[in-house]
């Protein structure tokens, strides 16, 4: 997953640890390890996961 420095990216604020048994069963919203939106500075300027940024659509402001 490409993304160049400065571009606007929106993120899932909850993010799935992909070991347990509900994340193999493809179920990672009912993770029961998850973590993220609960954390100080998640929604400010920080470091997040490979996975978890999307592009942000051009009509998005």
């Amino acid at each position: 997953m490409d993304r160049a420095v400065g571009q606007r990216v929106v993120i899932e604020p909850n993010y799935a640890c992909l070991d347990c048994p509900e994340c193999a069963r493809g179920l990672t919203s009912a993770c029961t390890k998850r973590s993220g939106g609960d954390e100080w500075g998640t929604l400010g300027e920080v470091l997040h996961l490979a996975r978890i940024p999307y592009e942000q659509p051009t009509s998005a402001t």
